[in-house]
């Protein structure tokens, strides 16, 4: 549900409904990446960075958890950081 409400840019309800999912399953790969995207979209830059760096932890350096925090990190401006998960 949380996903489809990103995709319909429907960021606040997808944030809730990601938090919910994550308080029943805390190591659940999918809502933290879908949750860092939607407070990308928001540009709370720091909430969205701590959810994918969760979801790079949990995939255990996946290429797509690692480009979605190498992105967020890109567009909050910290190119440095970018660079860093984008080689990895």
């Amino acid at each position: 549900m949380g996903s489809r409400l990103y995709m319909a840019r429907e960021y606040d309800r997808a944030i809730e409904q990601l938090r919910n999912t994550i308080d029943m399953d805390p190591d659940f790969l999918l809502p933290h990446l879908v949750l860092g995207q939607a407070y990308e979209q928001k540009k709370a830059y720091d909430q969205a960075i701590t959810e994918l760096r969760r979801a790079v932890d949990i995939s255990q350096n996946s290429p797509p958890a690692l480009a979605a925090l190498a992105r967020t990190y890109a567009v909050a401006g910290r190119t440095t950081e970018a660079r860093i998960y984008w080689t990895n």
